[in-house]
């Protein structure tokens, strides 16, 4: 979940190696799924030109940089705008800069962005507090450790990766002589005989409703049952949304197929740079640094 520029992570999410969709990446998509007008644009004169155009507009460059929160409007990409000058911003339901009290669920203290000086600069983290639902992030690509938890559309799923089978080892015999036996390549992306395959498990108020087997390197997610392998009934996930594959170090990860609502993983931590989509609850944000 590897198209898009990294984003360097913090923490423990830094083992989660999500990728950060970028806005500009996000609105490419969505430009790409409606109908295109397209307008000529008459050339720069001359006289453009020497009038100072490539000359940047003024900005403070010895105090820490703002940013932009927008609180985004239900089933729409744009709402509030809230400008965020200080160097913590308090999500919650109960309690915080921001208070969302009608999305229960929303924690009391959800999630927190942080303003941190770094070698010079400043960086825009997103952390969660601990929150019952978790904090999820817009990515292209997310790795799949166990227990990892992403969203598509509605539908949250947890990741349970491979496995393997515990042998029971025959007790050693002075100079006795050990059975051959072929190396197991569980950790390299094979099964070691007998071993649990990778799956998939959609999850629904805590409980688990369904489970999907990952027995192949690569599997489709998506709502078209001719297309995809993982279906998925509902309306926010497109024909084919999302590819769950192995990697050639053996790693499982989701990467997002220019779906319409993209993938979201679930992260503990995560340095936002120049900004990111983020979810808490049932609230979508959208975090901008200036």
């Amino acid at each position: 979940m590897e198209s898009g520029t990294p984003r360097r992570e913090t923490g423990p999410a830094r083992r989660q190696a999500t990728v950060l969709e970028s806005v500009e990446e996000i609105r490419t998509q969505a430009r790409a799924s409606s109908a295109r007008t397209v307008q000529e644009v008459a050339p720069k004169t001359q006289a453009d030109r020497v009038s100072g155009d490539e000359t940047p507009v003024f900005r403070p460059v010895a105090r820490p940089p703002m940013a932009l929160l927008h609180v985004l409007d239900d089933g729409e990409t744009t709402g509030e705008v809230i400008r965020i000058r200080g160097d913590s911003f308090l999500i919650g339901r109960v309690e915080g800069n921001l208070v969302i009290p009608h999305d229960t669920g929303m924690s009391g203290r959800h999630a927190e962005i942080v303003r941190r000086s770094d070698g010079g600069g400043w960086s825009w983290h997103l952390r969660d507090l601990g929150s019952t639902n978790g904090t999820f992030v817009r990515a292209s690509t997310v790795l799949l450790h166990q227990d990892q938890e992403f969203m598509v559309g509605s539908r949250l799923f947890r990741f349970h990766a491979p496995a393997p089978v515990s042998a029971v080892e025959e007790p050693s015999r002075a100079n006795a002589t050990r059975k051959w036996e072929v190396p197991s390549r569980g950790g390299a992306g094979g099964l070691a005989p007998g071993a649990a395959p990778a799956c998939l498990v959609e999850i629904s108020k805590g409980a688990e409703v369904r489970r999907h087997t990952l027995t192949e390197g690569e599997s489709w997610l998506g709502r078209d049952p001719s297309r995809c392998a993982i279906v998925v009934d509902d309306p926010f996930v497109d024909p084919r949304h999302a590819r769950i594959y192995r990697d050639e170090k053996g790693r499982w990860l989701v990467a997002n197929d220019r779906s319409r609502n993209g993938v979201w993983g679930r992260a503990s931590e995560v340095a936002l740079e120049r900004g990111g989509y983020f979810q808490c609850g049932e609230q979508r944000f959208l975090l901008k640094a200036l």
